[in-house]
């Protein structure tokens, strides 16, 4: 069946939906008649996202969990297929940082961390979801990955490995899965307000990292002569840009790596 036209409102699974892009993203979603299902480590304010979503009239659900968590992921999935029948849209938006730790500073546990969260959770998600959408013969999966997957100098050592990374599951499923109606795409925000620097200290407690480098903390100096817009972004720019990629509008989309940055990729070296 090709639920490309199928009736009835489409279901997105939608990760790091407690706050940040994945918030934001559930939310624009749920505007646009979308069911959610939102996965994050953060119970408090997963349930205040879903429930502000229930009270406005949209549905949404809050799942609790790790990506890094594939006995959770196997639940996780197999409840949505039991409730919905059916998973249109997967979002990969949770993410941490690395304190812009090099090399020398990044230990074994770290990179494997970072790896786990914002690489290894993806492939695992996606290893689930994505043939219950070669079965329906439609679905559509948004990677969100970072300015970080095309330069060396945005981030950290294991963020910058772990976006590029994120950045060829991209492009290795579009090109596997394509012809069975599945689109991936990648969404690549640059400096967002997102609140990502204090839910990276909660994920990373353990670790020593210096949360205040990076592009992402710099003055308004700084990111004018940065981004050629002189201005960061909005969580709504990117979450708009993940609605359009999902909806039928986007569906010659495919493949892609999609900034939301103001301009600072165009900026060459």
């Amino acid at each position: 069946m090709d639920q490309s036209a199928a009736t009835g409102p489409r279901v997105a699974i939608v990760t790091g939906g407690a706050s940040g892009i994945g918030r934001r993203t559930a939310q624009v979603l749920a505007r646009d008649g979308v069911g959610t299902y939102l996965i994050d480590t953060d119970e408090t304010a997963g349930e205040q996202t879903a429930g502000a979503l229930r009270a406005r009239g949209g549905t949404a659900t809050f799942l609790r969990g790790s990506v890094s968590d594939e006995a959770f992921l196997d639940t996780a999935v197999d409840r949505v297929i039991s409730e919905q029948g059916r998973i249109d849209y997967l979002v990969n938006a949770a993410g941490i940082l690395d304190g812009y730790a090099t090399l020398e500073e990044t230990s074994p546990a770290l990179l494997d961390r970072v790896l786990a969260v914002n690489l290894l959770g993806p492939v695992q998600l996606c290893r689930r979801v994505v043939p219950h959408m070669v079965s329906a013969g439609y679905g559509k999966v948004v990677n969100v990955t970072s300015w970080a997957a095309s330069v060396g100098d945005a981030g950290g050592m294991s963020y910058t490995v772990s976006k590029h990374g994120l950045l060829g599951l991209t492009r290795n499923l579009a090109a596997s899965y394509g012809r069975h109606g599945v689109r991936v795409n990648a969404v690549c925000p640059g400096a967002i307000g997102t609140g990502l620097r204090a839910s990276t200290a909660r994920e990373l407690a353990g670790f020593e990292l210096d949360m205040s480098r990076g592009l992402g903390a710099s003055g308004p100096e700084r990111l004018q002569s940065l981004i050629p817009l002189g201005f960061p972004g909005s969580d709504t720019d990117v979450a708009e840009l993940i609605a359009f990629v999902c909806s039928d509008r986007g569906d010659y989309i495919h493949g892609a790596s999609l900034p939301v940055d103001g301009g600072f990729l165009c900026r060459g070296a």
